[in-house]
């Protein structure tokens, strides 16, 4: 499952294997997702839990509706001008997102903008 443009991202993916629902930001709450637990291998969002009032709660339904082994990946800002749609609450620091994603049995890659920072 896909959420809200994840055309960039299509590199990534083995279309010929794999079925992809793709759903819109704001068309689709990523906060309650309508669908079953243990649905998808796979659950993408890009660019999305900055504009969510509660980013965990939206990993935490991504976590909800993937198989058993199935795997998230979840990209966000840090270092980026405010863009409201239609709000942008949130700025998360590598920190913040591991410790978004603690719930997963493992965490691949977590990196960002503010490695290089003093």
């Amino acid at each position: 499952m896909g959420i809200s443009g994840i055309k960039n991202l299509y590199p990534l993916i083995d279309k010929e294997c794999a079925d992809i629902t793709e759903v819109q930001y704001r068309d689709v709450d990523m906060q309650a997702l309508p669908f079953e637990e243990d649905t998808f291998d796979f659950v993408i969002s890009d660019q999305v839990i900055e504009h969510l009032e509660n980013p965990q709660r939206a990993i935490d339904e991504s976590y909800r509706v993937l198989k058993e082994g199935g795997v998230a990946l979840h990209t966000t800002c840090f270092m980026n001008r405010v863009h409201p749609c239609p709000e942008d609450y949130w700025r998360f620091s590598i920190s913040a997102s591991k410790y978004l994603c603690r719930n997963f049995s493992e965490i691949l890659q977590c990196e960002g903008g503010e490695t290089g920072l003093p």
